[in-house]
């Protein structure tokens, strides 16, 4: 059983993650900011971070600045989800960029290849 922090501002897309990784084990605790992502990033230290690429208050990339800035040396792979990939961020924990719509199990097999990478 691996924890698993997902970020996204939609309420629906959020709790559907949430209920989708749990169906694998998973300990998940779902939050709608960059701001809240960050701070449960530092009492969580998940195994894995599932992140929207945009939201309003600051995506992937800002959170991972942000995150990188007040957590140097930790190392947490990311699945990156966008309804446009093509502004997905080249940031190096990203593992995995699925594109809105997704599959369920699309997003169930980007997190468990994500726990398995050295």
């Amino acid at each position: 059983m691996a924890c698993v922090l997902v970020a996204d501002d939609d309420p629906s897309v959020r709790e559907l993650m949430s209920q989708a990784l749990k169906l694998d084990d998973h300990r998940v605790e779902a939050v709608g900011s960059e701001s809240e992502a960050v701070l449960m990033y530092a009492s969580l230290l998940p195994d894995v971070m599932v992140l929207d690429v945009n939201m309003p208050s600051g995506g992937a990339e800002s959170i991972l600045q942000r995150i990188d800035a007040t957590e140097a040396g930790v190392c947490c792979p990311v699945v990156v989800v966008t309804g446009d990939a093509s502004l997905a961020t080249a940031h190096p924990r990203i593992v995995s960029v699925i594109q809105k719509p997704f599959a369920i199990n699309a997003l169930r097999q980007a997190v468990s290849s994500a726990l398995v990478r050295p």
